[in-house]
């Protein structure tokens, strides 16, 4: 008697007053059928979850016993992920999608609706989460230090938890273990972005003068900030190599963690060019260290020589901003300060996109939208002045020439 090939089985089936059907996986070395057995009160119903088996099946995942779980899939996608993407990406993902969890974790993946989303979605806001972080010691072989936080998540956060979920369901449509993506029909909850904070050229130039003259050891860092709109990560992970002249090479991330990697995207990549205050500054920064007997490859070394805490960075910024009496931000703040001023300066997107190290000015002109809607539009060129100086002589309004005499 010949088996049955794997993914296939038996049909719907009276069994035990009600009705029953089972796929066959594969077989073991003695010979013993590996099934997945399903049970319904009609027979369509039976016929529906045997369908749903063969889809798991074929995409691999049938030999688990029982209906494959939002959880279980996220599970799944988030391995998968971690071969593609990176570490801190995954850790992002995993973050987010634990606010759904609780909501819509334990239901069936084939059967989950837009509804069920929707409801997720309305749980989210409002809900606490509590954030465990484990601080890096000041010196080596002393432990870490834990501390937790808790915030209240918004709109905003359901959104992006929304958001994520819909490219793992993507994934799984593609996989054949969903018929239609349940995400991607709900529609984001209305959230007022709140404005970016940056600072005036006030605040900039009182900022600079008392760290310059209260000798703040971050104030090359802060200045160099200002003038590129580097992200925090990237200015700690600087090494004086990078610098070359009045080019800054920009090819590596420290993350909260102090670990140092490649950037998030090939676009954050980049060479800078650097205005001449802003080398005059590093060159100064650079012989203060070495000054003090600080030896390290490091760009922006600690007293110690090894890297600056993202933490610490950000109590500085803060400490020197009370002493400068100006309005205390974030390091990623001077980020945002930086594009105010490049595009009150007239920068377009593009261009800013490939100094911030977007890969896409699509995104560069959404983040700072409000700034290029603010920014004094520049007069519109005359038809001699789109053609070129070589070509102005002789062309009139209307693009007549002088009659000749």
């Amino acid at each position: 008697m010949s088996r049955n090939p794997d993914g296939l089985g038996r049909k719907p089936h009276k069994w035990r007053g009600r009705w029953r059907a089972y796929l066959t996986n594969g077989y073991e070395p003695s010979g013993k059928p590996l099934r997945t057995y399903v049970y319904g009160r009609t027979q369509a119903e039976c016929q529906e979850k045997l369908d749903e088996a063969r889809k798991q099946h074929k995409a691999g995942v049938a030999a688990r016993k029982g209906p494959i779980t939002v959880d279980r899939y996220l599970d799944d996608w988030l391995a998968h992920k971690a071969l593609q993407v990176k570490p801190r990406t995954v850790e992002i993902y995993r973050a987010e999608l634990a606010h759904a969890r609780p909501h819509i974790g334990r239901r069936n993946l084939a059967r989950l609706t837009p509804k069920h989303v929707q409801d997720m979605m309305a749980a989210i806001v409002g809900s606490q989460v509590t954030y465990t972080y484990h601080r890096r010691p000041a010196e080596e072989g002393q432990p870490a230090r834990e501390y937790k936080r808790t915030v209240t998540l918004t709109a905003r956060a359901a959104n992006e938890t929304k958001r994520i979920l819909a490219n793992a369901f993507d994934d799984a449509m593609t996989q054949g273990l969903m018929s239609h993506n349940p995400a991607r029909v709900v529609k984001p909850l209305r959230h007022e972005e709140a404005e970016l904070q940056v600072w005036t050229a006030e605040e900039i130039q009182a900022f600079t003068k008392t760290t310059l003259e209260g000798k703040c050891p971050h104030h090359a860092l802060f200045y160099l900030a200002l003038t590129t709109g580097m992200r925090a990560g990237e200015l700690i992970a600087l090494e004086r190599k990078d610098l070359r002249g009045d080019r800054l090479k920009v090819e590596r991330t420290a993350s909260t963690k102090g670990t140092v990697g490649s950037p998030k995207s090939k676009a954050a990549r980049r060479v800078l060019a650097l205005p001449p205050d802003t080398v005059a500054t590093l060159k100064a920064h650079m012989a203060a260290v070495d000054d003090l007997g600080i030896r390290s490859t490091l760009l922006f070394p600690s007293a110690s020589g090894s890297m600056l805490q993202h933490t610490n960075l950000l109590k500085s910024l803060r400490a020197w901003a009370r002493k400068a009496k100006v309005t205390e931000i974030r390091v990623h703040d001077l980020r945002h300060t930086f594009a105010s001023m490049a595009i009150a300066a007239g920068m377009h997107a593009a261009e800013l996109a490939r100094i911030l190290g977007h890969a896409d000015p699509s995104f560069t002109m959404k983040t700072y939208v409000h700034f290029f809607e603010l920014a004094r539009p520049r007069s519109a060129p005359t038809l001699a002045e789109l053609m070129g100086s070589e070509n102005r002589k002789g062309v009139f309004p209307g693009g007549t020439e002088p009659e000749s005499g």
